[in-house]
């Protein structure tokens, strides 16, 4: 398991190194799933479980251009409450992480962006 603790000492890129060398060793393939509250609040309230102290979108972001990159047969997105979701915040960061994975999925020599 990897922490929020961990995130802060090694920094994103050290962060993504291992998790690639953890998740892609000896596997078949890889789902990537994105529960919107692993987040600061600030940047998506509009989930059940709000966390003071998460990752940025930028941080998030990074991650996952980086795994999708490497290859992942599919991408989950979860935790976006519209009954939270103030200013539809949670919402348009959903629908970031999702258009920057369907970036690198269509052009991962490029930009990655759609």
């Amino acid at each position: 398991m990897i922490t929020i603790w961990d995130i802060d000492e090694w920094g994103i890129d050290k962060t993504v190194e291992k998790i690639l060398e953890i998740a892609w060793n000896g596997t078949d393939g890889v789902v990537l799933h994105t529960d919107l509250d692993v987040m600061d609040q600030g940047f998506t309230s509009g989930v059940t479980t709000p966390e003071c102290g998460g990752l940025t979108p930028r941080e998030v972001i990074k991650m996952i251009r980086a795994f999708v990159k490497q290859g992942v047969d599919a991408y989950v997105i979860t935790e976006c409450s519209p009954v939270h979701d103030q200013s539809n915040k949670a919402a348009r960061v959903a629908c970031r992480l999702a258009m920057d994975a369907l970036g690198v999925r269509a052009n991962p020599q490029g930009t990655g962006r759609v």
